[in-house]
């Protein structure tokens, strides 16, 4: 059995790569390097990692949020200070025309609705993020379990882990290959635990 590439037999004079590979010599390429994945992924601190997510996470969404309700609350005095000096226009008492007045008040309305909008997107993020950081640890956990049974998988249950781990795989000749994980699996790969930051 042979693995096929496409883009070979579609666009031979763009790829200089073999127009088919041998199933059982690209499994095992890749299957080991999945066990490399593995062993380097048991190094990360799990419980570590996620509490550092989670601050990272709400301390981002904290700081937009409370920037955004600042602005709002300000437009909504802005726009209370506009409606008060409607009063003094009728006594006669402003220095500000009605045209003046009304052109202030339209401005304040869009700027107080584009605040009050941050605020909603802020807060929806916020919630957006609580799920991201709770799907990254249980699939965190379920790379763990993986590692300990992938072995002894059967083929259509090391497919499903695969697609589950794997966004693209690149091959070249000589069944040279690049695999391109997924966003969740690249953030684990990418964490570097406190105890071993350079200084």
């Amino acid at each position: 059995l042979r693995y096929q590439c496409h883009n070979k037999v579609r666009h031979p004079q763009l790829c200089d790569g073999q127009s088919a590979y041998g199933v059982v010599t690209l499994d095992q390429t890749i299957e080991e390097a999945i066990s490399r994945l593995f062993e380097e992924i048991k190094t990360v601190p799990q419980e570590e990692m996620m509490q550092n997510e989670i601050m990272e996470r709400r301390k981002e969404c904290e700081t937009q949020l409370s920037r955004a309700k600042k602005a709002s609350q300000a437009c909504e005095k802005e726009y209370a200070d506009y409606k008060a000096e409607v009063q003094k226009i009728i006594r006669g008492e402003s220095i500000l025309s009605s045209d003046m007045l009304n052109d202030l008040l339209e401005d304040c309305k869009k700027s107080r609705k584009k605040a009050e909008q941050e605020v909603i997107q802020w807060q929806k993020a916020a919630a957006d993020k609580t799920q991201q950081t709770e799907k990254l640890e249980r699939l965190f956990g379920k790379v763990l379990t993986w590692s300990e049974m992938f072995g002894s998988c059967s083929l259509d249950e090391k497919k499903m882990i695969l697609s589950q781990l794997i966004h693209k795989i690149h091959i070249w000749k000589d069944n040279q290959i690049e695999i391109e994980f997924n966003i969740h699996i690249q953030q684990i790969l990418a964490y570097k635990p406190k105890n071993r930051l350079t200084k």
